[in-house]
């Protein structure tokens, strides 16, 4: 300060330029510019909150991608078919975690890591065993919000059906994903919603006996009379399943059901099939849908592992397979 002059009121050179920053940080956040997780720290500017089950997320979106890809470069169905479901399936979980709020860059990574690395060819079998490893991250992605639950539980439902129809003989669906007998069952936190798919269960039972009795009387194993025989029986266990855990609770089942349409010619009882199927499938969808935070948490031991079966049985009886049965 020159010699003589007063002293100074007004803020200092330092003050100034540290205000004139802060003001601009602060703007920074006021306008809803967010940063990145892995930028230094700032004061007063927090970083950025994760999505639910965020990295888990990420995962799943590079590693259903690798399977579009694997699946993509096959030509024996349902390759092509699933290399569509899967390209699907990708593309929704990440725009999912845009809107969620993770930054592109981050999610442009996760679609870029998806890993072709394999040096074996790829085979049904080996594809196969590729959505069942994918599978096997269910545990991680447990974390997600209830408002990305039942989708994730419909796409794992959709990955076990992909192994089971690309390689009939490799584990069932239920040997994925091991049933916790000491998780509290979905029927003490969700009666209101599986009421009704038991009661659609009960009346697709009831209708398959008419698919029995108007399909060719043949005893192959692969006739059209023997495989209804087979999904009227894969009905009575899931009816009784879902029975007895609705025990005490009011579920009044049909005695008699109406045809959809008449069914006078094996034809028609084929029809009628696939009608009944797609209908159990978008019912249970819509049980999966009503999940809440308290009733997603056991669906996680039984909704993958019974919607693949549902899964599996529509597409048997002529049903196209769906990125997200039950919900697309």
């Amino acid at each position: 300060m020159p010699a003589g002059a007063p002293p100074s009121t007004g803020p200092t050179r330092r003050v100034v330029t540290g205000a004139a920053l802060l003001g601009g940080i602060l703007g920074l956040t006021g306008c809803g510019v967010r940063l990145e997780e892995d930028a230094p720290e700032l004061p007063l500017v927090p970083r950025r909150a994760k999505v639910p089950g965020e990295a888990a997320l990420l995962a799943l979106v590079g590693s259903t991608l690798a399977l579009a890809r694997e699946a993509a470069s096959l030509t024996q169905e349902p390759a092509p078919t699933l290399a569509g479901l899967h390209t699907t399936q990708a593309l929704t979980v990440a725009d999912a975690l845009r809107r969620g709020g993770v930054p592109e860059r981050v999610v442009a990574a996760a679609e870029d890591a998806a890993d072709t690395s394999s040096t074996a060819p790829p085979s049904t079998t080996s594809l196969a065993a590729a959505e069942r490893r994918a599978v096997e991250a269910v545990r991680d992605l447990q974390a997600v919000d209830v408002t990305l639950g039942p989708t994730v539980l419909s796409l794992m439902g959709q990955r076990l059906a992909a192994a089971s129809l690309l390689d009939p003989t490799g584990p069932a669906p239920g040997s994925v994903i091991p049933f916790d007998p000491t998780s509290t069952s979905s029927s003490e936190h969700a009666p209101a919603t599986l009421g009704p798919v038991l009661e659609v269960a009960h009346r697709a039972r009831r209708l398959f006996d008419v698919v029995v009795v108007r399909s060719p009387k043949e005893s192959s194993p692969t006739s059209q009379r023997s495989r209804a025989v087979a999904t009227t029986a894969w009905l009575d266990r899931l009816v009784g399943r879902w029975g007895d855990g609705l025990q005490g609770m009011a579920t009044e089942l049909p005695v008699s059901v109406v045809l959809p349409f008449p069914v006078s010619s094996p034809e028609d009882a084929a029809r009628l099939a696939e009608h009944t199927m797609t209908g159990l499938r978008a019912a249970y969808g819509a049980h999966l849908a009503t999940l809440d935070a308290r009733s997603l948490a056991p669906a996680w031991a039984y909704v993958p592992d019974e919607l693949a079966d549902i899964e599996l049985q529509t597409h048997a009886w002529g049903g196209a397979l769906q990125a997200f049965p039950g919900l697309t």
